[in-house]
């Protein structure tokens, strides 16, 4: 198991990563906080695929892309 130095030291890289566009993230799901509960049901069905994202925003609704 990596120590926590370890751990940052990989999150550090990975963010580098992504902002130099070497990763490239895609989110298919944005879900106010307050639909928590679909955005799990959605990450439990097998056709999901990529990053699901909880907002805290108020006027951000449930969204499916």
């Amino acid at each position: 198991m990596r120590s926590k130095f370890g751990r940052q030291a990989s999150a550090n890289e990975l963010f580098e990563a992504v902002a130099l566009g070497k990763v490239r993230i895609n989110v298919n799901q944005r879900f106010a906080l307050k639909y928590a509960a679909d955005a799990r049901k959605s990450l439990e069905a097998p056709a999901t695929s990529g990053s699901t994202i909880l907002t805290i925003q108020p006027g951000i609704h449930r969204s499916l892309t």
